[in-house]
């Protein structure tokens, strides 16, 4: 059934953070996970994916990076930028890289039911 779930890419340096939001997702999601830029570039390479769940701040670059990157690799992809600096979620707005920016913190399952809802709604199957 894990195959019929649509695919998240997690991107946070944040282990701790990156291990419960997949958690929290895997209800919903098929989650893979990536700490950094080249982690998710990689995975955006290799694999479709439905929504890319990002953190702006990165060990490597920004989340930005990796909603660039999603949106050539997998163009219709949901993209969303989560963080805790409003300056930031800003600036992908006015970018227009994110289809959604979350201001942290969050609760993990309701944006895990909102993100749900975004794919029935944004994404061709």
């Amino acid at each position: 059934m894990a195959d019929l779930l649509p695919v998240l890419l997690l991107v946070d340096d944040d282990a701790l953070l990156r291990r419960a939001l997949g958690i929290a997702l895997s209800r919903r999601f098929t989650v893979l996970s990536a700490p950094d830029v080249d982690e998710a570039t990689r995975t955006l390479r290799l694999v479709r994916v439905h929504i890319v769940l990002t953190d702006f701040h990165l060990p490597d670059g920004t989340g930005l990076d990796v909603l660039r990157e999603a949106q050539l690799c997998s163009p219709t992809a949901m993209r969303v930028l989560m963080s805790a600096s409003e300056e930031a979620l800003a600036l992908a707005q006015s970018q227009a890289l994110a289809a959604m920016v979350l201001l942290k913190p969050f609760d993990a399952l309701a944006i895990g039911r909102l993100l749900a809802g975004l794919v029935v709604l944004g994404a061709p199957g």
